[in-house]
């Protein structure tokens, strides 16, 4: 009220008028009198003089002085003038304005006069009309009739607004003063009205004013009608918009008052709390912090301690307040120490704040799982607590509620009776015997016993409970309240009788459920339990799953996604996938608890040590043992820090890890886990004994201790009865564990035991788990010991083998894909099949399996990327790029974006990146469509004058021997063809001879010719186009050219190499070159000058090139690479072929052609990539004693052999030399290498044709999965042909060769036809093989 008392007074003295001289009022009255003495007291200048001298009396606060006179002026004007004059009307508005002294409605009444005389004239346009509202309006606000006020201050606005900035009488009305009404006006109606709607307008129309004409300094209430907007949203609940006005209040105290004023500290805490009211922790804690930071900065500047200010004290326990209420215990944990500081430095350890604080603490290491840090203050807090005197309260009762929870959580049972005995005392004190108190403690004490398993105990809490409900005593704030009660015991009911009587768990479960639902609570415990229940009971795991997943949506519906119960639900959920064979859905859900649990609870929570030992369970049934043992690692020590050595949990893990170093073949290692485990399982009568009992077996068949076996198997055959597990999947792993144990011994019931298996597996529903598989082909394997094998189980492996891809290994990260496809599970699938066959009953089915399984990575990779680019989602293509991104890092090249970023932390980010595209992926389909094709797709695909041929190579296991096959189709067949071809080591032995032997017309190429082609040509008359698919060792053969005794066979028949024959079902029109990227003439030694510069010409650019290689020696390894001057003629050459046709061709050569500009090729148009360089492919043995891969800092880490072979192969370009031989790269300069790794990240989506002209590009590691090396490389980046060498070239003829090529190419011919025409105009001119034909075609 004190600014608007200096607002009125302001206005008041503004209206009254221009006082021009600093003269009294007697004199100026005796002025006035001679001018009535000489001119008569109706002449102007005599009324003029003598209103002068009323206004300095009205000055002189001579109130009587001034209202006598005025009446004088009034009369004399009204005999002049008239009544219903605009000068008497004048007269009556000053006379009210001069005569407050007369009483409110005298005043009142001068003003109305003059409103009737204005009103009469028709004069409301009058400077006076719209002053006689501002008046009123404070009449009526006097009289607190506040309609009327209101009413006055819009006339007066509306009157007003044509008078602003115009003068009458040397009075004007400056914006400032409208600003003031509307900021009166909001007052009225938010103080006394309670219109806040309206008050909010008002408010921001005067704060448009003051705004849009700079007014902010000067205007004394600009931060009040701030305030006045943001407290008129809050009250009417629009806390959102309150927040917008709430943080220009901020700012504008700020920057009124400065950082450090009282009224910036006022807004900063109004801030905060409406951050509260949204339920923005985060915003709310930020803005916390600032109001601490300023009150520091204000009390250093004053020098004050300010621990010492009250106000800081006061706002640091907000803060804790603010993390109580939030529930984000993590945050209190890192303020309460400062806190509990402050009240020490203050000398406050002994008040009640310090308990509560305490208290506090307590509260937030219970909450955060941290038992060990809550236990430690129990002695001080009791001990504060009895010197208060206040171990009696409700307070106390709390606590005490907290402590026995954790004694249990701590195994400590002597101190957990003391502290539940006190608990009983005071709730029997404070509440009685039938109390809802009383209740709630009966119910916590059951509960606890349930956490620990004391199950007998439980039950009869739960009837404590019970009879306190039907004693009739018991209180409940309402149906409600008795309903939730009831909820909770059923829950609990539910859970006690879990193992004994599932029947009674599960209606009382459901009852639960149904409570739930009567009150529209949340029934996310009774769903989690009933998931549980028929998850480790009934072993329904479908039921199960369809429980646990209503449990997440329960959690989700109400904004829970990161509280513990949360993270549990993700966890079992994540299992019951697991064991449906839901791979892949199973590790994105561990993946988000483990994101969820780390970024609210960290790595010392029991929530983090489950979540890591469920992800074990995942990569263990992907094979890749080593993140397995990893994650059990990280369990293990979250639980020996949580429950200690000797809890249940712990030996768990132990045995889990005992099973997993088994898969690594580390036996001694195993077994010791598992008789550390053992004993610890079967002092607490855990069921999990079984477990450590059939990993055991295993060991002890290893050892061929059969005594030990049999023992083993028996006790865990009695823990199977004992829990009524017979029918389940424990069964079914006991059993496949015997079945396993005795198939490694040679025993032929092997097979009766591991049917048992797959039959209890089918019946849980878990025949689409890897479990399944991985006993299938043991069953299969088994079949070979009694020579009871047969082919009816190849439709039941390919179909469990392409199921589980399909459905799952297609949506794991790409690397758990590889780990799966490579492991020992799957690995042997195809050798169980080819093994299996016998009278060719099945050759679709194993036909079907070759057509999917090989190059499946591969074709999984380029699908995937296919799949990303058609979505046509900029956002999925943008996270997929920066996916490529990251990997491009991982492959050690420099990616500015991710500076500063450890590889640990790049492979989180990828992997999460990659996960989450997985599952868009997933969710729009399609995306495996390409894989799954099948015989009568090749059948279709196929002209009568062609021939598909899948090659395959096996270990057949009913000789134990390796051979050579050849699976065939036709167009006109029905089903391909099976042949025979060779042993392994008779194909294989070839590779060793040299090319003029092998290919020439000599009796080396006609033997070899008979291996492979011989038992196919048969099927080959009037074939005229063959597509063959190579398999191991025939990879690195031209079999294409191999010699029949007459003829080289690609003079007989045009012959296609693939890297699958489903590359035939997707056939690509000719390609229409626009544009051709040459690399050639490279210098590989450079100094660092030239090098930075080359770099920085590239960087930025938007064009650049890749690079070729030609071959090495065994000293190139040492000394490094020489120039190739043929490969400058070269590519001058094919540029000059390619340009006459009107085809732009960019050419790199000397230092231009460095690994920056080739890696900025990535996503570029063009048709034709030509690079004529040194190539590269090593051997570990090879790479070991090479200094560049010595000093590369992948050689240490821990990364896939397929990888590895990548990094180990690829093309040497400018500069390349330096690296090479191990020296030092300048700075940020990329090193010259580029291996296949890189390559394989790049996007050579527009490229038609690479042309490797160089030797032994076609090299690479020889896997199931094809040949890992640079043809692997340009495949995974997106290019449709490659043309390569097998061995070392000559210069000339390769040059000839690669003219010929485009002069054809660019004829118009198609590039199999150029291809074969260069190879045959070298053959001209070189009759020896090795001249020509080392280069292959693959599509």
């Amino acid at each position: 009220m004190k600014r608007l008392i200096l607002i009125i007074q302001t206005c008041i003295t503004l209206f009254i008028g221009y006082i021009s001289k600093a003269q009294s009022f007697n004199e100026l009255l005796s002025q006035s009198e001679l001018l009535k003495a000489q001119y008569g007291e109706t002449d102007d200048r005599y009324l003029d003089a003598l209103s002068h001298a009323i206004q300095a009396a009205f000055s002189e606060q001579k109130n009587e002085e001034a209202n006598k006179y005025r009446m004088i002026h009034a009369d004399i004007v009204k005999g002049k003038y008239g009544d219903y004059s605009l000068e008497y009307a004048e007269d009556m508005w000053r006379l009210g304005n001069v005569s407050a002294f007369k009483g409110e409605q005298y005043c009142y009444d001068c003003y109305k006069k003059a409103q009737q005389i204005l009103e009469s004239l028709n004069a409301r346009d009058s400077f006076i009309y719209f002053n006689l509202f501002w008046n009123y309006f404070w009449h009526y606000w006097n009289e607190q009739k506040w309609l009327f006020a209101l009413t006055s201050m819009q006339k007066y606005i509306n009157y007003a607004k044509p008078w602003i900035n115009k003068e009458w009488k040397g009075n004007t009305l400056g914006v400032g003063e409208l600003a003031n009404a509307y900021y009166l006006l909001g007052l009225t109606y938010f103080t006394h009205l309670n219109d806040y709607t309206s008050a909010i307008e008002a408010f921001k129309e005067c704060i448009s004013i003051v705004e849009n004409n700079q007014l902010l300094q000067e205007f004394p209430n600009a931060l009040v009608a701030y305030q006045g907007v943001w407290l008129g949203y809050e009250n009417i609940k629009d806390y959102e918009t309150s927040l917008e006005w709430h943080l220009k209040s901020v700012d504008v105290s700020k920057r009124l008052k400065g950082g450090a004023s009282e009224e910036y500290l006022a807004e900063l805490s109004s801030l905060r709390n409406c951050y509260y009211r949204l339920g923005d922790f985060d915003s709310t804690e930020k803005t916390n912090l600032t109001l601490l930071e300023s009150i520091e900065n204000r009390d250093k500047n004053a020098g004050i301690d300010c621990m010492s200010d009250s106000l800081y004290v006061k706002e640091y326990e907000s803060l804790i307040a603010l993390g109580i209420e939030f529930e984000r215990y993590p945050e209190v944990l890192v303020y309460g120490p400062k806190l509990s500081e402050i009240y020490q430095t203050r000398g406050e350890e002994k008040t009640l704040a310090y308990l509560s604080h305490l208290d506090d603490m307590i509260l937030a290491y219970h909450n955060t799982n941290n038992y060990l840090e809550e236990y430690s203050l129990y002695e001080q807090y009791e001990s504060l607590a009895h010197s208060l005197n206040l171990t009696k309260t409700e307070d106390y009762w709390s606590y005490l509620s907290l402590k026995c929870e954790t004694l249990i959580y701590l195994y400590k049972l002597a101190e957990y009776e003391k502290a539940i005995q006190d608990w009983g005392k005071l709730t029997s004190m404070l509440y009685g015997s039938n109390s809802r108190q009383t209740l709630m403690y009966t119910y916590q004490v059951a509960n606890q016993h349930e956490s620990i398993d004391q199950h007998d105990e439980a039950i009869v809490g739960i009837e404590d409970c019970l009879k306190i409900i039907n004693s009739g005593k018991c209180v409940f704030d309402g149906q409600a309240d008795s309903l939730l009660f009831m909820a909770s015991i059923h829950n609990l009911e539910g859970m006690a009788y879990t193992t004994s009587d599932t029947e009674r768990a599960e209606l009382a479960l459901l009852s639960a459920i149904e409570e739930n639902h009567l009150i529209r609570r949340n029934s996310y415990a009774p769903l989690l339990n009933l998931g549980l229940l028929y998850y480790q009971q009934k072993r329904d795991y479908k039921r199960a799953r369809v429980y646990f997943e209503q449990a997440k949506q329960a959690f989700e519906s109400i904004g829970d996604n990161h509280s513990i119960q949360y993270i549990t639900v993700l966890n079992d959920l994540g299992l019951c996938y697991q064991d449906l064979g839901m791979s892949s859905d199973a590790i994105a859900i561990f993946d988000l608890a483990s994101q969820t649990v780390l970024a609210n609870y960290g790595k010392h929570h029991v929530m983090y040590g489950t979540t890591e030992q469920n992800k074990s369970v995942f990569y263990t049934s992907i094979s890749n043992y080593t993140e397995a043992i990893s994650c059990s690692q990280e369990a293990l020590e979250c639980y020996k820090q949580v429950y200690g050595e000797k809890s249940e949990r712990y030996g768990v893990v132990l045995q889990n890890l005992g099973m997993m170093y088994q898969y690594v073949g580390d036996y001694t290692k195993s077994k010791d886990l598992l008789l550390t485990a053992l004993p610890i399982l079967e002092s607490l009568h855990s069921p999990y004994c079984i477990h450590a009992y059939t990993n055991l077996l295993t060991v002890y068949a290893v050892e061929k201790n059969g005594d030990k076996v049999a023992d083993l198997a028996e006790r865990a055959e009695a823990k199977l009865k004992e829990n009524h597990w017979e029918e389940t999947d424990v069964a079914a792993f006991l059993y496949g564990s015997i079945g396993y144990a005795f198939l490694i011994n040679g025993i032929p019931d092997a097979k009766q035991y591991l049917g048992y298996a797959l039959n209890l597996l089918d019946k849980s529903g878990s025949k689409a788990s890897t479990n399944y598989h991985s006993v299938l082909l043991s069953f299969g394997l088994a079949s070979f010991l009694d020579n009871s094998q047969t082919e009816d189980i190849i439709p039941a492996v390919t179909e469990s083998y392409k199921s589980q891809y399909l459905t799952n290994a297609a949506f794991f990260n790409s690397s758990e894909r590889e780990d799966l496809i490579s492991g020992p599970r799957f690995s042997q699938t195809l050798n169980i099949l080819f093994s299996s066959r016998h009278e060719g009953k099945q050759d679709l089915q194993l036909y079907n399996f070759l057509l999917f399984n090989k190059g499946l990575l591969l074709g999984t990779s380029i699908s995937y990327a296919k799949a990303i680019y058609h979505s046509g989602n900029q956002e999925v293509i943008s996270h997929y790029e920066k996916l490529q991104r990251l990997n491009r890092f991982l492959n050690n090249e420099r990616i500015p974006e991710f500076d500063g970023l450890s590889k640990e932390d790049a492979k989180s980010q990828s992997s999460a990146l990659e996960r989450e595209l997985t599952i868009y992926l997933r969710q729009n389909g399609g995306y495996t469509d390409d894989l799954n094709y099948t015989y009568s797709d090749i059948q279709n695909a196929l002209d009568n004058n062609e021939v598909a041929i899948e090659f395959v190579s096996f270990l057949n296991y009913a000789d134990n021997t390796s051979y050579y096959a050849a699976m065939l189709a036709k167009h006109e067949w029905q089903e391909p063809k099976y042949v025979e071809l060779c042993k392994k080591e008779d194909l294989e032995r070839l590779v060793s001879l040299s090319p003029n032997l092998l290919y020439g017309e000599t009796s080396a190429s006609e033997n070899a010719f008979k291996l492979i082609w011989g038992q196919l040509t048969p099927y080959l008359s009037n074939i005229k186009t063959i597509y063959f698919s190579p398999a191991g060792y025939i990879n690195k053969l031209a079999i294409e050219h191999l010699f029949n005794g007459e003829n080289r066979f690609d003079a007989t028949h045009n012959i296609v190499r693939l890297t699958s024959s489903r590359e035939i079902c997707s056939k690509r029109p000719e390609y229409k070159y626009k544009a051709a990227v040459l690399y050639g003439g490279l210098k590989y030694d450079e100094d660092d000058a030239t090098m930075i510069a080359e770099s920085r010409s590239v960087q930025g650019s938007l064009s650049t090139q890749p690079s070729v290689f030609r071959g090495t020696d065994s000293s190139v390894t040492r000394k490094g690479w020489d120039y190739l001057p043929g490969t400058l003629e070269e590519v001058n050459k094919v540029s000059s072929i390619i340009s006459s046709n009107k085809i732009t061709c960019d050419v790199y050569t000397a230092s231009r052609g460095n690994e920056e500009s080739f890696k900025a090729l990535s996503g570029n148009n063009f048709g034709i990539l030509h690079v004529a360089t040194h190539g590269f492919y090593m051997t570990e043995s090879q790479a070991d004693r090479n200094d560049f891969f010595a000093s590369n800092p992948f050689a240490s880490q821990s990364i896939s052999p397929r990888v590895s072979s990548l990094q180990r192969s690829g093309l040497l370009l400018a500069g390349g030399n330096k690296a090479w031989k191990g020296e030092n790269v300048p700075k940020g300069v990329e090193d010259g290498v580029l291996t296949s790794a890189e390559i394989a990240t790049m996007d050579f989506n527009s490229c038609d044709i690479v042309v490797l002209s160089a030797c032994e590009t076609g090299l690479g590691e020889i896997t199931d999965e094809g040949v890992f090396g640079l043809q692997r490389a340009f495949k995974n980046a997106g290019v449709n042909t490659i043309i390569m060498s097998l061995w070392e070239v000559d210069d000339q003829a390769t040059s000839l060769m690669m003219q010929t090529f485009y002069s054809n190419l660019m004829r118009g011919k198609s590039k199999r036809d150029s291809f074969s025409a260069a190879k045959n105009e070298v053959r001209k001119k070189y009759s020896d093989p090795r001249y020509w034909a080392a280069f292959v075609m693959l599509d």
